[in-house]
């Protein structure tokens, strides 16, 4: 035995417990504190085996493990789309000056809040927009994209008015700002594609106009990828006006209007899926492979640029010195566990515990047949679980695990 094992032996022996400290935080993620839990049971003490059903299979050493995660082919990347969080990371200010807000509103598409825009304005026939005031904003330093992908933007939008007929006539502008290698891209919606401009111009946007009132209409405009830097990310803004009428009439009949599903998408057509592996160095003839598929999260694809992906890093408890992320911690773990044959148990139990505590996922099992000469060094994790209730039996399969130390391995990630 390994000096982890011989220690984990050591403390089930003596103590007949295995303790986990479990931090608990608010519904806001306020930390509130930390408590201490005992998640082994014994078998067959507690979980008792019946009807003659368990069994122990031996699982072949794996050579490479493999976790897959489908990528969406769109991707939205600003944050509180819905306004579900207050209009989360979202700018509603102009020179000072609130243009719009959030509110908790009947019509809301999706959700309970919508945006509200406070003002309106007329342009006289001027159709260019160069002169049109911001109202909506992403925070363009909180969004970021892959340079090469395409884009799609888009809001969905409702105009009260007391004018109806021909007199009714406005339109939204939009504008599109990239930022990379210090530099500034707008979007020419004339030639379709980005070109170097600090300071926007007519051709940088894009109208939509419309006669309607009172109802909820849809627009969004796709943008071709920027291809003439080397950078591989970008921050990306997207600005809305507030809407502009074409005569004095219809703008002094507004009322007010709303804008809601206001979304930034990245559009990934290049792969289908996103695959973490990590490979045995060993050199002892393996040919197993341990596969995970259709995966929805990795932490490997990060926060920003899929939707599938999440921030952040971690450490284990064997290895505090080193941080990572979950996917190259979960496929070192489990190339550790299949170094050698694994031993998996499976059967029926019944939970002879005297307390009415049900067996749950994050417990861990001590296979301990004293009397046999049957002891597992180390607890073993439960894989998967059924409970019947009536009759407070369980079938469970679980397997020991072999986290002595990190045997020596290669991870990278690719597309497919």
């Amino acid at each position: 035995m390994g000096i982890r094992t011989t220690a984990q032996k050591a403390l089930l022996t003596t103590t007949g417990k295995e303790l986990i400290d479990y931090n608990v935080y608010d519904k806001d993620g306020t930390f509130i504190d930390t408590y201490e839990q005992d998640v082994l049971l014994k078998a067959p003490v507690i979980l008792r085996p019946i009807k003659q059903s368990l069994t122990v299979e031996y699982l072949r050493p794996v050579k490479k493990v493999i976790r897959e995660t489908v990528l969406k082919k769109i991707n939205i990347v600003n944050n509180d789309p819905m306004s579900n969080y207050g209009g989360y990371r979202m700018d509603f200010f102009n020179n000072g000056l609130t243009r719009a807000i959030v509110e908790t509103n009947s019509k809301s598409l999706s959700g309970e809040r919508l945006i509200k825009g406070l003002y309106a304005e007329t342009d006289s026939g001027n159709i260019d927009a160069t002169s049109s005031q911001v109202s909506i904003e992403n925070l363009g330093s909180l969004t970021t994209v892959r340079v090469g992908n395409k884009y799609q933007i888009g809001f969905s939008y409702y105009i009260e008015n007391t004018v109806s007929g021909s007199d009714l006539d406005y339109y939204f502008a939009i504008r599109v700002k990239l930022e990379a290698d210090s530099k500034i891209f707008y979007y020419d919606f004339k030639s379709n594609e980005f070109d170097e401009d600090s300071t926007p111009d007519k051709k940088h946007y894009k109208l939509f106009k419309d006669t309607n009132k009172n109802v909820w209409n849809n627009v969004s405009a796709e943008l071709n990828a920027i291809t003439e830097i080397d950078a591989e990310n970008a921050n990306i803004t997207v600005s809305i006006s507030q809407p502009n009428y074409r005569n004095s009439t219809a703008f002094n009949g507004h009322t007010v209007y709303y804008i809601d599903n206001f979304f930034i998408d990245q559009i990934w057509d290049e792969s289908n899926k996103f695959l973490v592996e990590r490979t045995s160095d060993s050199s002892n003839t393996i040919t197993g492979i341990h596969e995970t598929e259709d995966l929805i999260l990795s932490n490997e694809l990060g926060d920003s640029l899929f939707d599938g992906g999440f921030d952040g890093t971690f450490e284990r408890l064997i290895d505090t010195n080193n941080t990572g992320t979950l996917d190259s911690f979960i496929t070192q773990e489990i190339i550790n566990d299949y170094r050698e044959f694994v031993k998996r148990y499976e059967g029926e139990f019944f939970n002879n515990n005297t307390d009415p505590i049900p067996v749950a996922l994050h417990n861990k099992i001590w296979f301990n047949f004293a009397n046999n000469t049957l002891t597992e060094n180390v607890s073993g994790y439960i894989d998967s679980m059924s409970y019947n209730v009536k009759g407070n039996t369980y079938n469970i399969v679980s397997h020991i695990p072999n986290q002595d130390d990190d045997l020596a391995s290669t991870f990278k990630i690719k597309y497919e």
